[in-house]
């Protein structure tokens, strides 16, 4: 069945979890609380002895929007939800003409030609 906003609140309050909506309300999650992507990266950085400032992230949900705005650079894909639009400045084509691919190449100047597809 599908799971009612108010009864999953109720599961989250009870287990003591987070309870994240993505993709639009169509997909939902619970987890360990502060288990977010913006805390996963800030972990891999400090065990990698960089910077926050030194990052770039790509994403295109609400689940993505933290760790876009917490990162040096967060880049919104063009199919991306309405509320990451409005609210990371920086944006790249949509992940089905290989976004992330398309910003890397234009940010580090790599000059790199893309093959036709036939699809």
């Amino acid at each position: 069945r599908d799971l009612d906003y108010d009864y999953a609140i109720k599961i989250k309050e009870k287990y003591d979890l987070d309870y994240c909506v993505y993709f639009n309300s169509v997909w939902s999650r619970f987890c360990t609380k502060n288990c977010t992507k913006i805390n996963g990266l800030k972990k891999v950085i400090e065990y990698e002895n960089g910077n926050m400032k030194d990052t770039i992230s790509f994403g295109d949900d609400t689940g993505d929007l933290e760790m876009l705005l917490g990162s040096g650079i967060g880049v919104a894909m063009e199919n991306s939800v309405k509320n990451v639009l409005e609210k990371v400045k920086i944006k790249t084509v949509s992940c089905d003409e290989d976004g992330v691919e398309v910003y890397l190449n234009k940010y580090f100047n790599l000059g790199l030609q893309r093959e036709a597809s036939n699809d």
